[in-house]
């Protein structure tokens, strides 16, 4: 499994990304292209970048798509460094009809290589014809739902996909975008997920997994103390998260499942 770093930090300088491989970024928070080439000499292989259509739509807006082609098209040849580097469709949260099109307009208009996204409650047919067509698609608008909600969509889905797979030896790259949480990655054999909660100190000052107890932190801003005690606490939570993914990647390999990266 690849667990992907989503978003970025205010602290720089502090190789906070040195065993990281996955880093995603959200298009609709205007990426620092240069920034994202320059972290890359790290050790991460794999970028994505999103259209951040969950953000826009949680706040009432819109994204064009023909900005996001024009943005896709500006950006696609900067990062010399890293192997993997994947962009989003422009999905429209609860319209499968339109995330279609969005699809269509980039790869036929325009010309795009972009991933495909199936929406929450999009049809099952949906689902059926992406398998057919593409190796690797993106799940999304699942960051709200309860676990509860999130089981009873998705194990039909997978049926779908496991059925897919017995039958033809093929099994689908699948991501779940926002979900990293344990019930998930363990119960599904998922390719990738993405997550910001590795940067929460930094977001709400507030940490609890990282160093195992919950505690107020000082804001990063309020001296070289407060910027140390923070960046301590994100790398121990990105050892966390790496750790989750190595732990899932051995159990589903244990389980009979392999992707060929």
């Amino acid at each position: 499994m690849n667990l992907y770093l989503a978003g970025s930090t205010p602290i720089t300088g502090s190789d906070l990304y040195t065993n990281v491989k996955s880093r995603l970024f959200s298009y609709v928070e205007k990426p620092n292209i240069k920034k994202i080439d320059a972290e890359s000499a790290s050790t991460y292989k794999n970028l994505m970048i999103d259209s951040g259509a969950f953000s826009v739509w949680s706040r009432g807006k819109v994204i064009r798509v023909e900005d996001y082609a024009d943005f896709i098209i500006h950006s696609r040849n900067s990062f010399k460094r890293i192997k993997n580097v994947f962009y989003v469709n422009l999905d429209v949260i609860g319209d499968e009809l339109q995330t279609k099109k969005n699809l269509e307009y980039l790869e036929n208009k325009r010309g795009l290589e972009v991933l495909p996204v199936f929406t929450y409650k999009a049809s099952f047919k949906e689902l059926e014809r992406l398998i057919e067509s593409y190796k690797y698609v993106l799940f999304g608008g699942l960051v709200p739902l309860t676990n509860k909600q999130l089981i009873k969509w998705l194990d039909p889905c997978f049926n779908i996909i496991m059925k897919y797979y017995r039958k033809t030896g093929k099994l689908l790259k699948v991501h779940l975008l926002g979900i990293t949480r344990i019930e998930f990655v363990n119960r599904y054999p998922i390719f990738s997920c993405d997550s910001t909660t590795w940067f929460n100190v930094i977001r709400f000052g507030i940490v609890t997994k990282a160093i195992g107890v919950r505690k107020k932190m000082p804001r990063v801003a309020e001296s070289e103390s407060a910027k140390t005690a923070n960046v301590y606490v994100i790398k121990k939570e990105i050892d966390r998260f790496m750790r989750r993914e190595q732990e899932v990647t051995n159990l589903w390999k244990y389980r009979g499942i392999e992707f060929n990266e």
